[in-house]
């Protein structure tokens, strides 16, 4: 440009560079403590004592604000009620979906109506939630009711399809709602989105699966429970029905009456709710630290959305404690299944087969208080929605040439790594055998181009063996405390160790 710039000039430039780049490296390394404020008042002492925070974006703490304002403890009634938290006006973001919810409801109609034992199980499951008032049917209502949400211009419908869970105890057959199907735009440009993208999520810090799993694995006595529908104990305002409606055909009978229902209560699918239940648990947990500190902390820490988990010392305190925890859910309705305890057998609506109960991923064998990383059948077909199809599982027992015969000629990549993923082990008590399959698997992987490249002869055999050897850790059962009964303390050390990516 004609001007000059002389060395100095340069040398001042450069030591302003650095002095920029020494006070980011400063702020990147001093400690970040964000204090919670509250959107309506930065300066209420409330806020000002409330807990720290870290690293909060400024979105979710308004949808934390949110969530807290939208659900009501009542003590003397014992009852939870709820509105959803909104993120706007819901003509802004919703439009309604009846026919797109009809066309999945006929769909999976005309899958299910033949397969008699399927359909009886999904009638079932939907007849549950009826028969407790979590689904009411509009016609049914009051027409006051009917007025509160019917008249306004958003009718979004929650499209529903099933899912298989087997090793479920209470709902093997389940109705999964769909609350992020999108709906259509409106000319003017507002609709198009879904009930998931209108509600607040929040964070949700309490949500600590290891932490559950390590607090039960150590005292001597454990115990475990589910809670029954916590979800649904969440009673939803009849303002806001418009949003969780849904459409039935009697016995799944395409050729029925639609009829239209509505939720009352909060359902699972929803992203919001997960944020709402664990306010509310915190909150409960707040309200009975003082009277009941132990319950408190059952409730914060040894809980994993609605499983409660915890182990000490002893029975008696164990079976205390339980029936402390109890006594605290019971004042707003909440229920458990039962609680299992250590030496005994399983709560009977607990465990499918009387003996074991499903925790984490894990099989507890609760009489002999043993745990067991569950092992899947092996079989090389596909899983549509938790349930395999005509699908021959390899049987128990059989040595080389037997499973030499069961494994496909053409052994993928993709059908490896299945395999050796489908081993759930949060606690590492199968990470020693675990170990080979992934050096095996990294031959595989270097050997292939693509997903579905079949591996060679060599490493085919390989695998056989390793498919034996799955077979053989079906059934390993580990110790589940690892504090002996004969301790003389129960100060305890926490070793981990970890990969550094």
């Amino acid at each position: 440009c004609g001007v000059g710039i002389s060395q100095d000039d340069i040398s001042l430039f450069e030591d302003e560079k650095l002095s920029r780049l020494k006070k980011i490296l400063d702020l990147q390394e001093s400690s970040l403590d964000i204090s919670y404020r509250c959107v309506r008042c930065r300066e209420c002492l409330d806020c000002k004592n409330a807990e720290q925070v870290e690293k909060i974006s400024l979105r979710e703490e308004s949808e934390l604000y949110e969530i807290k304002n939208s659900v009501h403890l009542d003590w003397e009634e014992k009852k939870i009620t709820c509105t959803l938290p909104l993120r706007g006006i819901e003509r802004d973001f919703l439009t309604s979906n009846e026919d797109r919810a009809l066309r999945i409801l006929d769909s999976q109609c005309r899958k299910y109506f033949k397969d008699e034992e399927t359909k009886a199980s999904i009638v079932a499951a939907f007849q549950k939630l009826i028969d407790k008032g979590y689904i009411q049917f509009i016609e049914d209502l009051p027409a006051d009711l009917q007025k509160s949400f019917l008249n306004k211009e958003v009718q979004y419908y929650l499209p529903w399809r099933i899912q298989f869970k087997p090793e479920s105890a209470s709902t093997s057959v389940r109705p999964v709602f769909d609350a992020s199907s999108r709906t259509r735009k409106r000319r003017d440009g507002t609709g198009g989105r879904c009930l998931n993208d209108l509600v607040c999520k929040g964070p949700t810090n309490s949500l600590d699966l290891l932490k559950v799993t390590l607090r039960f694995l150590i005292g001597p006595i454990a115990f475990a429970a589910d809670l029954t529908k916590m979800y649904n104990q969440f009673n939803l305002k009849p303002e806001q029905w418009n949003l969780q409606k849904l459409l039935f055909r009697e016995g799944l009978d395409p050729k029925a009456p639609v009829q239209h229902a509505c939720f009352t209560t909060l359902i699972y699918g929803v992203c919001s709710c997960t944020g709402q239940t664990e306010h509310t648990m915190k909150e409960i947990a707040d309200h009975v630290k003082e009277e009941k500190p132990k319950v408190a902390k059952v409730l914060n820490d040894g809980r994993y959305v609605d499983n409660v988990l915890e182990s000490t010392v002893s029975k008696v305190e164990a079976k205390a404690l339980a029936e402390d925890t109890t006594e605290v859910l019971n004042r707003l309705n909440l229920e458990t299944k039962g609680f299992s305890y250590s030496g005994e057998d399983p709560a009977p609506k607990e465990s499918i087969d009387g003996v074991t109960i499903e925790i984490n991923g894990l099989r507890w064998w609760t009489l002999l208080d043993l745990i067991e990383p569950k092992v899947p059948p092996l079989h090389f077909g596909k899983k549509c929605r938790g349930r395999v199809v005509d699908v021959e599982y390899f049987e128990a027992g059989g040595d080389f040439a037997k499973m030499d015969s069961y494994v496909p000629a053409k052994l993928s990549r993709r059908m490896i790594v299945s395999k050796r993923a489908s081993l759930y082990d949060q606690i590492g008590k199968l990470e020693p055998l675990k170990a080979k399959f992934k050096v095996d698997e990294r031959e595989a992987v270097l050997a292939t181009q693509g997903w579905d490249d079949s591996v060679s002869a060599d490493i085919r055999n390989k695998w056989i063996e390793n498919f034996l050897l799955m077979e053989k850790m079906r059934g390993l059962k580990f110790s589940r405390a690892r504090m002996p009964a004969t301790a003389v303390s129960t100060n305890m050390r926490l070793i981990t160790l970890v990969d550094e990516a």
